[in-house]
Order: structure tokens, then C-alpha cells, then sequence
């Protein structure tokens, strides 16, 4: 996915995910296998990251996180 994203709602992402550009994600958000999030990246609402997932530039992550598996989050980040 590229460009301007958003995803609102029950959201499941899995396998192979790479979302560049301006992200949003809200309401129930899942993340799981490989998954590459660059630029602008906003996670809200229950939020769970399982696998090996990178976070990359202005990250902001809100609400209920959970983070398992290989995690790296580089640049700006917000955890609230």
C-alpha cells in the first residue's frame, strides 16, 4: 500500500505487509508476519504487532499496544 492510507475499522494485515506514505490505522488493528511501516505512521485504537515488524520515521502508536516478536521502531516515536 502507497501513498496517502487509511484504514479504519476491524483491520487485519498479514504475510508480507509494506505501508509507505501516510499511514493511518484506527479502531482494531492487527499486524502480523512481515510487516514494514515507513514515514508517516499513525496506530489507534487496540493495536497488536506480532512478528518481525519495523516502524520507520514519525511513528505514533495510541491506545491498547502490544508489541511481540522481532520490533524496531527508528526515528520519531510516540508511545501513549
Amino acid at each position: 500500500l502507497r501513498g496517502s492510507v487509511a484504514l479504519r475499522g476491524s483491520v487485519a494485515l498479514r504475510g508480507s505487509v509494506a505501508l509507505r506514505g501516510s499511514v493511518a490505522l484506527r479502531g482494531s488493528v492487527a499486524l502480523r508476519g512481515s510487516v514494514a511501516l515507513r514515514r508517516s505512521v499513525a496506530l489507534r485504537g487496540s493495536v497488536a504487532l506480532r512478528g518481525s515488524v519495523a516502524l520507520r520515521g514519525s511513528v505514533a502508536l495510541r491506545g491498547s499496544v502490544a508489541l511481540r516478536g522481532s520490533v524496531a521502531l527508528r526515528g520519531s516515536v510516540a508511545l501513549r
